[in-house]
């Protein structure tokens, strides 16, 4: 049975992610009736230079985004080490194998099409380059439960 859809400014959509294998995907889908946080200032390709980092987008059926949410890099890429070494106490190493479990909070806004994850290259040396698309996910599946 699909679930009734609503919009409604203040109805929103809660996700469960995983990243695990090198991939994303939805764990779980809440429906609620809250309201999600503003959107982030949203770039504009022509004029904003790339940026790095980690965030979600809302994007239009024209790949427009229309929300967008940056968050803290979940995937933990490389990990702190503690040592009894009182000339190097705390150092990084690289995780070879990342997984991390994360919610978001999206608003259900009409003409939102698609969930993007965009980042800079998860690896522990690329932390700073620019950001691209990693995962897309379609709200239409999400919202009638195709996880």
């Amino acid at each position: 049975m699909q679930d009734e859809v609503s919009f409604s400014q203040n109805r929103a959509i809660r996700l469960t992610l995983e990243y695990k294998d090198q991939q994303f995907r939805v764990r779980e889908r809440h429906f609620l009736n809250k309201r999600a946080q503003s959107s982030d200032p949203i770039l504009d390709k022509e004029k904003d230079k790339p940026r790095s980092g980690f965030w979600i987008d809302l994007r239009d059926a024209n790949e427009r985004p229309i929300y967008r949410q940056v968050l803290h890099n979940p995937v933990p890429v490389s990990v702190e080490i503690h040592t009894d070494d009182k000339n190097n106490p705390i150092r990084r190493e690289v995780n070879p194998n990342p997984e991390a479990v994360f919610g978001v909070l999206i608003p259900d806004l009409p003409n939102a099409e698609s969930l993007v994850i965009v980042s800079s290259p998860l690896k522990a040396d690329a932390m700073f380059e620019p950001a691209s698309d990693l995962a897309r996910f379609s709200l239409r599946e999400l919202k009638e439960g195709k996880l």
